[in-house]
């Protein structure tokens, strides 16, 4: 059997249609898709406000979460750093290094007893002139009586 050919005018015509038909289906989508694209757009922002809320307490939540973490550790590092300072000082204590505030102490005792020796000399010095005074002062009575005998053996 025989294909049967179609005349060139119905040809042009249907190439022409097919054309056709696929410049409607663009402008076709064009317009759909402008629409889809804004009704997508809408659900969108629908979608994020009905979201932000349940994101936004999940968030508080989180932060909260850390924060408190945070003051926990805190809290914890100040107590391992206390007993280790603890444990520090008795292992020196043991081996009899002194502490700060015994060091401390012990520089205050020595600096007031520095200023008491300081002051000292000054008090030995009148100390010592008294005492030449006093001998001078012995002396001389010492004399006079001497010379008071003297004179009524004579």
């Amino acid at each position: 059997m025989a294909k049967k050919k179609p005349p060139k005018g119905e040809l042009r015509e249907s190439a022409e249609k097919v054309w056709l038909a696929g410049l409607g289906a663009v402008a076709t989508a064009e317009e759909e898709g402008g629409k889809a694209f804004k009704a997508l757009v809408k659900k969108g922002q629908r979608y994020q406000k009905s979201l932000k809320k349940p994101v936004g307490d999940a968030k508080k939540t989180v932060e909260d979460t850390v924060s408190d973490v945070r003051g926990r550790a805190g809290k914890t590092w100040k107590k391992v750093e206390s007993a280790f300072d603890q444990q520090v000082t008795m292992a020196l204590h043991r081996l009899g290094v002194p502490t700060r505030k015994e060091i401390t102490d012990l520089t205050q005792r020595v600096e007031t007893l520095t200023r008491k020796l300081e002051g000292a000399p000054a008090t030995a010095k009148k100390a010592a002139a008294r005492k030449k005074t006093a001998k001078k002062a012995v002396a001389k009575k010492t004399t006079a009586k001497k010379k008071v005998a003297s004179t009524e053996t004579t």
